[in-house]
């Protein structure tokens, strides 16, 4: 029974040692699509051109993750600034434009994984194409809302809209 066990576990490691040179040589001749934790990554020979180009992306891909991560930052700072007080729409508008903000994050995030790794993740790129659509979303919204905020402001001058100083609807 031991030696059938023994017999087991050899043929199990060499079936493993196979799978990992059969993968070996299909990233070192850059083709195939492998699961890694349940998730499909495609290996493909992007080429040298390219490689550039990928740098360029992954270095921006992270420098905007960044910016707004820091601008979400400043929404926050600014949602409690606003908030509580009698600046409703000021508090909404701010709202809006932090989750706006950590929505591009995790876009930019989502760009980085499929942009600096050395295989193609689809997966990473499709998740990020999904967030920039809900951050573009959002984004409309929050500008709804800071249009009519704006408007508000503008409605509530001192002056009649015939008297405002600058704005003359005849020529001198």
């Amino acid at each position: 029974e031991e030696e059938e066990a023994g017999a087991s576990e050899e043929a199990d490691d060499r079936q493993v040692r196979e799978e990992a040179a059969a993968w070996t040589r299909r990233l070192q001749d850059g083709t195939g699509t492998m699961k890694v934790a349940g998730v499909a990554i495609t290996v493909s020979d992007r080429g040298a051109s390219t490689d550039g180009i990928l740098k360029a992306e992954c270095v921006f891909d992270v420098a905007q993750a960044t910016l707004f991560f820091s601008r979400s930052g400043d929404m926050i700072a600014r949602a409690a600034r606003d908030c509580g007080g009698d600046l409703a729409l000021g508090c909404a508008v701010d709202l809006q434009f932090m989750l706006n903000a950590f929505e591009l994050v995790g876009s930019y995030i989502g760009y980085a994984v499929a942009h600096c790794s050395p295989v193609q993740n689809k997966q990473a790129l499709c998740m990020s194409s999904i967030m920039q659509v809900v951050a573009s979303l959002e984004g409309v919204s929050a500008s709804g809302t800071d249009f009519l905020r704006s408007c508000q402001a503008i409605s509530n001058e001192p002056y009649p809209p015939d008297e405002s100083p600058g704005l003359h609807p005849h020529p001198l």
